[in-house]
């Protein structure tokens, strides 16, 4: 059994990487456009990520970041948590989790910091990879503690009637009267109809509702180069044929990730329901061309404080519960947490 680290041989490791992802078809947690969009937010102080390969096939990946927050080290995701090694068998997977934990004792990590990513443990039946039992014990087998949150996911394998079952009452009847107006349309750019002034428009509004540029050019630009490479879709609303609101969505095998929205500003109160227009119709186009879910990801917390050190303010609850309103169903959210006591 032979163990390739990143840093190694960067080619080689991704042939292998890649190989196993698509083989397993995980979700896009695990995608390198994904972990490379996160280092460009916030680079990691070391990358040990590895692989592990057996009679020259890839058996097992491991993506291990570093960070180093109020002077101690992490396993982490700037301090957040970071997808759990994933093996072709027990007795691989139980080989990464040790070697994990000697990188965390070599570096003088505090802790290691993991989660079981919600479309991974979907428990949709026809696509089910892990039940929630053994997604528990995995964690708690490896010594890490229960600090587990809850995710919103919307079901896009249901009947299209049984989805608009699932919108908050009060939300059908708006979206059924605003898409019946004429001075309202959707419009959707993919890998076959890519239009990049449509998403420096997108770039803008994002800009404009934070009030300040909150995170890097390439950051933006991963996202759009993932468009082109057919990973991802953005989905305006025009009102009398100028967009007033954007949702980036990310997509991969069988799932879709609700990445970010944006609007312009000067519509605010104007009561028009950007965002659950263009997700409705989103999710129904997801549901045609056969995707499993939709992760609609963080904040998803009914209070402020939800599990383990999972803080909310006012707006992400309110935020959270549109989620739910448009259809976004409640999973846990596994995570778990290694405290190196040596080391903390």
């Amino acid at each position: 059994m032979e163990v390739l680290y990143k840093q190694q041989d960067k080619q080689k490791y991704f042939k292998h990487y890649m190989s196993f992802l698509e083989k397993k078809q995980l979700p896009l947690s695990y995608h390198p456009y994904i972990i490379k969009y996160f280092h460009l937010i916030a680079k990691p102080i070391e990358d040990k990520s590895f692989v592990v390969i057996e009679n020259q096939q890839c058996v097992g990946i491991c993506y291990c970041p570093i960070y180093e927050i109020n002077g101690k080290k992490h396993i982490s995701n700037n301090g957040g948590y970071t997808p759990i090694p994933i093996g072709e068998n027990e007795r691989i997977t139980k080989h990464l989790f040790n070697l994990l934990d000697e990188i965390a004792i070599q570096t003088s990590c505090s802790s290691i910091r993991l989660y079981v990513d919600s479309q991974y443990s979907t428990q949709f039946i026809n696509q089910r990879m892990m039940s929630d039992t053994e997604n528990m014990l995995l964690l708690k087998k490896y010594g890490y503690i229960d600090t587990s949150s809850i995710n919103t996911i919307a079901d896009l394998t249901l009947p299209q009637e049984e989805m608009r079952k699932r919108l908050r009452k009060s939300y059908k009847p708006l979206i059924n009267s605003y898409m019946k107006k004429s001075c309202y349309s959707i419009h959707k750019i993919t890998q076959s109809n890519p239009n990049k002034d449509i998403h420096d428009q997108y770039v803008h509004f994002h800009h404009l509702c934070s009030g300040r540029k909150t995170r890097s050019d390439e950051s933006f630009e991963i996202q759009y180069q993932m468009l082109l490479d057919g990973f991802a879709t953005l989905f305006g609303l025009c009102y009398n044929k100028d967009f007033i609101g954007f949702c980036y969505f990310f997509h991969h095998f069988h799932y879709v990730t609700y990445h970010s929205g944006a609007d312009d500003p000067k519509y605010e109160g104007s009561k028009i329901p950007i965002y659950h227009l263009i997700l409705w119709n989103a999710f129904c186009d997801f549901h045609k061309m056969g995707y499993v879910s939709c992760n609609m990801s963080q904040p998803s917390n009914f209070s402020v404080l939800q599990g383990f050190g999972d803080y909310s303010d006012e707006k992400q609850i309110n935020i959270a519960s549109f989620k739910r309103g448009v259809g976004g169903g409640l999973l846990l959210l596994f995570e778990g947490l290694n405290i190196l006591i040596k080391n903390a």
